[in-house]
């Protein structure tokens, strides 16, 4: 079933890249300025997964996620609105390729930071690069306070990294697509059966359906290993609704966990059962630091 899910998604993506082939071949390839394409995404988020946007220079996301129990948890849990995960964060702008985070998850009492880099822009004209590309690399740390004193669990147990090439294309004003060669490595406890190394392929898409309004997805396919067998792959439906200075994000998943370490390896729900959690994320946009522009006048 996994397998079939994610040749239908490689499937949608080369459809994509064909249609946008066909526009290029009608275009006149004799450019003289350089034109950057917008982002290819509107949110530095996707729906749980990063995408390619950083926050420009001296901008400042202050993000607020939440999501809820399982929606089949019935009636007695409100349809899993009893029950809920958060996570507060924080992300900023060095410059505009260069960003870092820190955020703080109810789920397991993690820590988390990362670094965003941006290495390639879109743009075409007497410069061509058909993609944006962005190097993104996390750590979360499990703060739980560990009561089995005949194991030893050290700070390096409770650490995993995650690091990510983003990869993402705008092939038209309201259509985009975004792989995520993903590596995830843990460093669990002598005992456990669990992989120390894991990789994942993610697929993500956003097509805009009003000047404010876009509807999303992400699917992070498991490759073939312990973490396979004995978890889900994550994937996520969600809409996006913008106004000046925030975001809006709505989206149903499997997935319980807001940082990359826990909804990549630690996938537990299946669709098909109804594990399925409502969350949301808000995201207010701060500018700490003056533009150039404003400096000028």
């Amino acid at each position: 079933m996994k397998s079939k899910i994610f040749y239908c998604f490689c499937s949608f993506l080369m459809m994509g890249l064909q249609a946008y082939a066909q526009n290029s071949s009608n275009q006149n390839e004799a450019e003289e300025e350089t034109t950057y394409v917008n982002s290819a995404f509107n949110a530095a988020r996707i729906v749980n997964g990063q995408s390619t946007l950083n926050p420009t220079n001296g901008s400042l996301f202050f993000t607020i996620s939440h999501q809820f129990g399982k929606i089949n948890e019935g009636s007695y849990n409100f349809f899993g609105l009893d029950r809920s995960t958060i996570r507060l964060g924080f992300e900023y702008g060095i410059n505009d390729y260069f960003g870092i985070g820190i955020g703080r998850s109810s789920m397991n009492k993690t820590f988390d930071g990362f670094l965003k880099l941006k290495l390639l822009s879109q743009k075409y004209g007497a410069e061509n690069m058909p993609f944006n590309l962005t190097l993104y690399s996390n750590i979360s740390i499990n703060s739980l306070k560990w009561y089995n004193t005949a194991v030893d669990y050290s700070f390096k147990n409770r650490t995993a990294w995650v690091t990510q090439f983003l990869i993402s294309r705008k092939f038209t004003s309201t259509f985009s697509l975004q792989l995520s060669p993903s590596y995830i490595r843990q460093n669990p406890i002598s005992t456990s059966p669990e992989d120390e190394n894991t990789f994942a392929i993610g697929l993500s898409g956003r097509k805009k359906i009003s000047n404010s309004g876009a509807l999303v997805f992400e699917y992070f396919y498991l490759l073939p290993g312990y973490t396979s067998d004995h978890y889900e792959n994550s994937f996520s439906l969600g809409f996006n609704f913008e106004t000046f200075g925030h975001m809006f994000q709505i989206f149903l998943t499997n997935s319980q966990g807001l940082y990359e370490n826990s909804f990549l390896a630690h996938t537990q729900g299946k669709w098909s059962n109804g594990d399925i959690h409502l969350g949301f994320n808000i995201v207010r946009e701060f500018q700490v630091k003056k533009m150039k522009s404003f400096k000028q006048k």
